[in-house]
């Protein structure tokens, strides 16, 4: 068992602890759920069990300051980004951490997708993931191995930032209109786009596959309205 992740003058931070700093990179804005899912996420464990763990790590490195905790209120629950040791640990850049109300809630949004799709995919393939890059609010791959090598599924996912229905119908309408004309280059295979809303249920919708519109203005529409 290597000790990679233990650096000479930084606080010792387990693998997996080093693992949530670098995720906390990737995804901007990291939720529990996010690190349970990737981490420790296991059938032959309670569920109690991998929340203990996962609160556990996560409060080891904020403790010694390689996260920092934000909040949009209890329904929310605690989000982490990386505070300035985090950064100074991996070595990169720092990006703004001084997050608005709605940055906080797009990133919530989005990263809710990643969780859903670690507990679909993570057993038997591999989950890339990264928020806030060059292609919508986030995109992912589902590659068939550790390889990755060849992609099961790429998808682009956009916030919909709209409060009130007719505004987010035609949000969702220029979704639609930018990835049919756009050609999706850094994805592998057919992309699919989809809308991403805060709702706390069905909050996901496949606007665009491969580059067409593949759902009806009905379809959209009971979407928006929660039905």
């Amino acid at each position: 068992m290597t000790r990679d992740q233990a650096l000479p003058g930084f606080p010792y931070i387990s693998y997996k602890a080093a693992q949530m700093v670098e995720m906390a990179y990737s995804f901007k804005l990291l939720l529990r759920d996010n690190a349970l899912e990737a981490l420790y996420r296991d059938k032959s464990r309670k569920v109690k069990s991998t929340v203990d763990m996962t609160n556990k790590t996560l409060r080891d490195i904020t403790t010694k300051g390689y996260l920092k905790t934000l909040s949009l209120g209890h329904e929310y629950g605690n989000m982490y980004t990386l505070d300035e040791l985090g950064f100074d640990y991996l070595g990169v850049r720092p990006f703004d951490t001084n997050f608005s109300r709605r940055d906080l809630i797009r990133y919530y949004a989005v990263n809710r997708v990643f969780s859903d799709l670690c507990f679909e995919y993570r057993e038997n393939h591999t989950v890339e993931w990264v928020t806030g890059g060059e292609i919508g609010d986030a995109a992912s791959i589902i590659w068939e191995d550790s390889t990755r090598r060849k992609a099961i599924r790429s998808d682009v996912w956009v916030f919909i930032q709209s409060n009130f229905r007719h505004d987010r119908m035609e949000e969702i309408v220029e979704i639609q209109s930018k990835y049919t004309r756009e050609k999706i280059d850094d994805l592998p295979g057919p992309v699919s786009v989809n809308a991403v809303s805060v709702e706390r249920d069905n909050y996901t919708l496949k606007l665009v596959e491969d580059g067409k519109e593949c759902i009806s203005n009905d379809e959209v529409e009971k979407w928006v309205d929660g039905r």
